[in-house]
């Protein structure tokens, strides 16, 4: 009898490892575009328009790669770029005024019990009756999380990331804002 007591103990403590694995990996999901959004922007000019958006990361050398959702980034930039009030609407490409493309070209980390990662992005806002690229710049930031954001460290990277993007967003809208480029 003894022995059969020791099994359910050993099965307990294996499916209690189980879970906590599983549980470990949902804290490794990508990052999420709502937390990427800028709380506030500092826009000095209006571009007004149209604006088509593309965000590229197979440049991207990082080896959290996993970590750099693409589409997750273009949709807080879109979201980002009508909400600053820069451009006026979101446009398909054929019908749009403006395209921009960022391009994310470095993903530099730090793991530990603080996680940092360095993003560096190349922005280049291009106008389709031309298609001649009318300002370009490249735009680093820097995303912390600490063990007050997760203790466990299963999400530091993701907050990290977030945070480092949602920078990024905000800086990248207030340069553009500040090239002085007016809509015809």
């Amino acid at each position: 009898m003894k022995n059969y007591k020791n099994l359910y103990s050993l099965n307990a403590l294996a499916v209690l490892i189980c879970l906590g694995f599983v549980g470990s990996l949902q804290g490794c999901a990508t990052a999420s575009s709502v937390n990427m959004i800028p709380d506030s922007y500092d826009i000095n000019t209006k571009i007004g328009s149209s604006v088509y958006v593309q965000v590229d990361t197979s440049q991207a050398n990082t080896h959290y790669h996993d970590r750099v959702d693409e589409g997750a980034f273009q949709n807080a930039l879109k979201e980002s770029l009508i909400k600053s009030g820069l451009f006026e609407k979101e446009a398909t490409e054929a019908a749009a005024k403006y395209q921009l493309l960022v391009k994310i070209t470095s993903v530099g980390n730090f793991w530990g019990l603080t996680a940092k990662l360095t993003i560096n992005t190349t922005w280049t806002l291009t106008d389709t009756d031309t298609n001649r690229a009318v300002w370009k710049d490249v735009v680093r930031s820097e995303g912390i999380a600490t063990m007050d954001d997760d203790y466990g460290g299963f999400k530091r990277v993701s907050i990290a990331y977030e945070r480092g993007i949602s920078k990024n967003i905000r800086a990248g809208i207030n340069l553009l804002s500040g090239a002085g480029i007016l809509t015809n």
